[in-house]
């Protein structure tokens, strides 16, 4: 059968390819959302009509309370669940059709970062890393071994290679998920309530790891958040080159339109969908009521 075994490379390279050209160039989104259902009970549908893209290279923020229908999204974003109506597409793929082993090659271009890491217990922090170049991408172990540490070091956590999660701060095992996420180079990242638990200075820094990855690598990024804080933090600070070296810099909210758009979940339907500038100034009720009345009152004394 080694015909069906070339068969089935060629055809992921194929994958890999249409995908890539697309995303370079641009000329889809990275992400698309097409009149989406999805229920287990259709007396109780957990989202409703949910249509939104984003960009290569651009930002998407997901927010709402708990049970909003926030993480069922990413789930059908990575093709592990199918819409009961509408359809899903990354790239110009539509997931929502494909077969799973064409799914497999394609997750190999979208990382996730779940909410506590989702570390292996038994294994070091650079074996956590290691793991997927092995196990998905069949590197050897020693390049496989060298770029874990090269990414373990972009996010801060060289000298810890070692240890074992149970011996890592909070803070440090969120950026070692992003570690192993990013270590596979994933054109599109999705962050599943990346601050939760954490004080806010640790949560600051997990913040401007993400929009580091957007801006110096060229990351598309999903955010699933209820953190108002972080939402506005990844939307109006930037990652720029002076003299160089990378430093991040505050933006005026009207100066993120067309780079980050919020989308606003409430009982699985989307209530609001815009740029952080309109968010501000929203006189949406659910809106007001998500943000407090002190976000919307200083948005209107500028």
């Amino acid at each position: 059968m080694r015909w069906r075994g070339t068969w089935l490379l060629n055809h992921g390279r194929e994958i890999h390819e249409r995908f890539q050209q697309c995303y370079e160039a641009a000329r889809c989104p990275a992400l698309r959302f097409d009149g989406v259902d999805f229920w287990v009970d259709p007396g109780e549908p957990i989202v409703q009509d949910i249509s939104f893209e984003v960009w290569p290279r651009k930002t998407l923020i997901i927010l709402g309370a708990s049970g909003a229908g926030k993480s069922t999204i990413l789930r059908l974003a990575l093709g592990l669940i199918r819409p009961t109506r509408g359809s899903v597409w990354v790239g110009d793929f539509e997931i929502s059709r494909m077969k799973e082993r064409d799914l497999i090659e394609l997750r190999q271009h979208m990382g996730l970062v779940f909410q506590e890491g989702a570390l292996f217990d038994s294994l070091t922090l650079e074996e956590n890393v290691v793991f997927p170049l092995v196990e998905r991408l069949r590197l050897p172990f020693r390049q496989a071994q060298e770029k874990a540490r090269e990414v373990l070091r972009w996010v801060g956590l060289d000298g810890h290679e070692h240890k074992l999660p149970a011996e890592l701060s909070g803070g440090m095992r969120r950026r070692a998920g992003i570690a192993r996420a990013l270590v596979t180079e994933p054109s599109i990242m999705l962050y599943d309530e990346p601050t939760a638990g954490l004080d806010p200075i640790t949560a600051r820094t997990i913040i401007d790891l993400i929009v580091k990855l957007r801006d110096v690598r060229g990351v598309t990024s999903v955010v699933v958040t209820h953190q108002m804080n972080d939402a506005f933090r990844i939307a109006e600070t930037q990652w720029v080159r002076s003299n160089g070296a990378w430093a991040l810099v505050e933006r005026t909210p009207d100066e993120t339109v067309g780079d980050v758009q919020f989308m606003l979940l409430n009982v699985g339907r989307i209530v609001f969908y815009g740029s952080a500038l309109d968010m501000r100034v929203s006189a949406h009720p659910y809106v007001q009521a998500f943000l407090g009345g002190r976000v919307v009152e200083e948005a209107v004394r500028r």
